[in-house]
């Protein structure tokens, strides 16, 4: 049996997981950088945040690692366990995801 992907996007949309904590626009920017760093396609409205913050023309096909600056009440810390809990849960990702 093949297993589907699911991807982060669908993790932070979907009303039953993280759907209803990662709406609103103050949430945007992170979910522009999430689709980034798991080199999901970018729409041309976050094509132009993606621009905007990384100063890059174009989007990886593939991410290694993610380096952040963000200040306090970022929401550092919540996109961090999402990245984590994400990783974890979904067997797909295993194979890029590092020990510890």
């Amino acid at each position: 049996m093949i297993q589907e992907l699911v991807t982060v996007w669908d993790v932070i949309t979907d009303p039953n997981l993280f759907g209803d904590r990662f709406k609103g626009e103050s949430w945007k920017n992170w979910r522009v950088f999430l689709k980034a760093l798991f080199a999901l396609a970018l729409d041309a409205e976050e094509s132009k945040v993606f621009q905007k913050f990384t100063e890059r023309k174009v989007q990886p096909e593939e991410v290694s690692e993610g380096w952040l600056v963000v200040g306090r009440r970022g929401g550092k810390s919540l996109i961090s366990a999402l990245v984590a809990v994400y990783t974890l849960l979904f067997p797909g990702l295993r194979q890029v995801s590092c020990p510890g």
